[in-house]
């Protein structure tokens, strides 16, 4: 009898564990996470051509486990997180004129790859408008599971980019992306 309620005992401390690890995983609301600004120059494009083009490229050092947990004062880590999706992305242009600006572009793509998931995903895909534009919020709203790429430190991203008209001028644009840790 002695070992049967053992067996019980330990058998509840068990179920009790997981529990109260599934519940604190609830109360777990999530966040929104600011990515370092990546900024490129884009050299003047004279020729439009019929492809997309290479803006630029990006890697950024990114400890996503540290920011949760410096986030929630150690109760969380990245293996708290159920999902991760870029919920902002504002691409601005700091040196825009009339004749060169983000109506000179038909449209953007950005790729995003790690060192824990090499596979490159497309993270947004863009359109600019045909009117003067200097700032674009991207559409985010389909946006893909990014979990994976950050669970390693190493984030690369790639801008792509279609011309709808020539750039005569350098232009120098930033990202700005917002991640919904939840």
């Amino acid at each position: 009898m002695k070992k049967f309620s053992i067996i019980i005992g330990l058998a509840c401390i068990v179920m009790l564990s997981f529990s109260c690890n599934k519940t604190l995983q609830n109360l777990f609301t999530g966040f929104d996470v600011k990515v370092p600004d990546m900024q490129v120059t884009i050299p003047a494009i004279p020729i439009v051509t019929a492809n997309e083009i290479l803006l630029g490229s990006f890697s950024l050092y990114f400890n996503l486990d540290s920011t949760i947990r410096a986030n929630t004062n150690n109760v969380f880590n990245i293996n708290s997180v159920t999902s991760l999706k870029i919920s902002n992305l504002l691409v601005t242009i700091s040196n825009g004129t009339s004749l060169n600006n983000l109506s000179n572009f038909e449209s953007g793509r950005l790729l995003i790859s790690s060192n824990s998931n090499t596979t490159e995903a497309t993270l947004v895909n863009f359109m600019f408008p045909t009117i003067d534009t200097y700032s674009y919020v991207a559409d985010t709203n389909n946006a893909p599971e990014i979990l994976s790429y950050y669970r390693g430190t190493q984030i690369n991203y790639k801008l792509f980019g279609k011309l709808r008209k020539p750039t005569t001028s350098a232009l120098n644009l930033t990202l700005s992306i917002t991640i919904r840790v939840k």
